[in-house]
């Protein structure tokens, strides 16, 4: 059995998709969007619309990756995912290399959808969002569902200035940009050192996505040292600096 043909039960529906479309949102990050007679049903499945809701993506070599569902559009029966290309145009990694080149007509297979670990808490008033490029379709999702009488503080870690993206919400929004490549410094620790340096301001709610030891770090510096609860932080590790495929 082909290796797309296998996906975990926990990913609860499987989907026959084809692309339909292929934008450059920015350099680095490619929208591949999805449609077809098992997209169009997927879209009125439970938790698909949950902000930063994500499911595993199957490319035609059978290579798999978990991907936020960027978007859904009831009307056009598609649903779009942010890709990130590692390395821009001449993207390395098998799944990340093909999003590069993918092409309209493309048929994949999309399992989902799984919890995204955000759910807006009754009492949020302050929400803090941290993570680097992978978690940005995530965080913007999220920043979309926010209510008028939410203050959101955004911290995003992104390869350069080309890689700056429109934020919509209706949320108080206080957002700071981090350049990666002019600090120098190991993936996710220029994210980790500007919130613990920055964010003390007491929050409401924490969610924090990204490399693996920034988000270790990230969720003891809020656990530990500002002694929040642990039901009040999700810290996600989206990926791990020189593993591929990192589950965690």
């Amino acid at each position: 059995m082909a290796e797309r043909d296998i996906i975990p039960k926990a990913l609860t529906m499987r989907c026959q998709a084809e692309i339909v479309a292929v934008t450059s949102v920015t350099p680095h990050m490619r929208r591949i969007t999805l449609g077809g007679p098992d997209i169009e049903v997927f879209l009125d499945y439970a938790g698909v619309a949950q902000p930063g809701a994500w499911g595993k993506l199957f490319i035609p070599s059978g290579e798999g990756r978990a991907y936020t569902i960027r978007h859904l559009d009831h009307q056009q029966g598609t649903l779009d995912i942010d890709m990130l290309l590692h390395g821009g145009e001449h993207a390395d990694g098998p799944v990340s290399g093909w999003a590069a080149t993918a092409q309209v007509g493309e048929a994949v297979v999309f399992g989902g959808p799984r919890n995204s670990g955000f759910e807006l808490r009754a009492d949020t008033r302050r929400l803090l969002l941290g993570g680097d490029a992978t978690a940005l379709p995530a965080m913007m999702a999220i920043l979309e569902s926010l209510p008028e009488n939410v203050e959101a503080w955004l911290w995003v870690e992104v390869a350069d200035r080309d890689e700056l993206q429109p934020l919509n919400t209706r949320a108080e929004l206080r957002a700071r940009w981090l350049l990666a490549d002019a600090a120098q410094l190991p993936p996710g620790a220029l994210l980790a050192q500007s919130i613990i340096e920055a964010a003390v301001s007491p929050f409401d709610q924490v969610w924090l996505a990204g490399e693996s030891a920034a988000m270790k770090r990230l969720r003891q510096h809020f656990l530990q040292t500002l002694e929040m609860d642990a039901d009040r932080v999700a810290a996600k590790a989206y990926w791990k600096y020189g593993e591929r495929d990192h589950r965690e």
